[in-house]
């Protein structure tokens, strides 16, 4: 027992040389793993065959963070907003956060997912149209609506009071009727951030 203690001491002093090393098997025999820097924890390579140290964790900023692969590398999910879920997306290839709501009686179970668009500059007075790329297919689009701010904020509107909503391949179209409620120096300046309002569209995922 005491010639193997003293074997013992030999080799760990003949390889472990700094504090913090450890022993590790490599491809043909136990070799040593120097100590890693301040604040890198040990981790499974990517390749899953070794060990190694790393920092990757610190590319998580913010609490509600996570960690994912990237297209080549592992890289940080931002926390989604209140109430997203977490989701793999359309290409089936990576996940993302989305509003999600399933939908009982219609199709199986479809599942409709919620976003939301601002209009941004929009002299209503001026102009009776506006467009906004909505970057979904049209296909899957189930239900949209719009509603507009009169310029002071004082009060919100949908816009099919005195106008509608529509979508194309690409767009979504924003309209208000001549003579009416919007076509009116009240819509023609916000101010502020100039964001007219909003569109809600509701689309099948």
């Amino acid at each position: 027992m005491r010639l193997f203690q003293v074997v013992w001491d030999y080799v760990r002093g003949s390889i472990l040389t700094t504090k913090g090393d450890i022993f590790k098997q490599g491809a043909a025999a136990t070799e040593r793993l120097p100590v890693g820097t301040a604040e890198h924890v040990l981790r499974v390579n990517t390749a899953g065959d070794d060990l190694e140290y790393s920092d990757t964790y610190k590319m998580l900023t913010t609490q509600g963070d996570i960690a994912k692969r990237g297209g080549a590398a592992t890289a940080r999910l931002p926390v989604g907003l209140p109430y997203q879920v977490l989701m793999v997306n359309d290409g089936g290839d990576d996940v993302r956060y989305e509003y999600v709501v399933r939908v009982f009686g219609y199709g199986v179970d479809n599942v409709l997912s919620l976003k939301i668009l601002e209009i941004g500059t929009w002299d209503m007075d001026s102009d009776p149209s506006k467009t906004i790329a909505h970057g979904l297919t049209l296909a899957k689009i189930r239900n949209l609506c719009a509603v507009i701010r009169i310029d002071g904020d004082a009060s919100r509107t949908m816009l099919n009071a005195a106008g509608y909503c529509s979508a194309d391949v690409n767009n979504i179209i924003l309209a208000r009727n001549d003579g009416e409620k919007f076509d009116h120096v009240d819509y023609h300046l916000l101010g502020g951030d100039n964001n007219r309002g909003w569109v809600t569209i509701w689309y099948e995922i």
